[in-house]
């Protein structure tokens, strides 16, 4: 059986895998049912899952232990880069949003030019007051 003094991580150390630059946190050793083999299982201070993995590969040079600092540096880098990212897709919201507002305007004063126009041309056609009701239809 597995003891928490057999790991070369112990429980709370924190590690970062080396491929993926992931954080996570040792919570314990254990042992697998069918193997009997021992297992770390670990938490992702990202995703906050929980894994296991046999402790032959998390001693392979998978994964490294890390400071405090170091960990909070990289989580703060990865965030700069995620508010890069959603700056950037912003910028190219907004910059349609203008060309949208730009194109609506335009119709908007179209459609003034015109209504203006109809009124001049129902101003100037029958000032006296008539109304359509008054004209004689085309086929009589």
């Amino acid at each position: 059986m597995t003891s928490p003094d057999e790991g070369l991580f112990k429980p709370g150390s924190k590690l970062r895998h080396i491929k993926s630059g992931g954080f996570y946190r040792v919570v314990f050793l254990a042992n697998i049912e069918s193997t009997l083999e021992s297992a770390y299982v670990y938490e992702s201070l990202q995703s906050e899952s929980f894994w296991i993995r046999p402790q032959a590969e998390m001693e392979d040079g998978r994964f490294v232990l890390i400071s405090e600092q170091e960990r909070h540096l990289k989580m703060t880098e990865d965030r700069i880069i995620n508010l890069e990212i959603k700056l950037s897709f912003t910028e190219d919201l907004i910059e349609k949003l203008n060309e949208t507002i730009y194109k609506q305007q335009q119709q908007i004063e179209f459609l003034y030019r015109e209504l203006k126009a109809i009124k001049e041309q129902a101003s100037s056609s029958g000032g006296g007051g008539s109304s359509l009701l008054d004209e004689v239809p085309p086929h009589y």
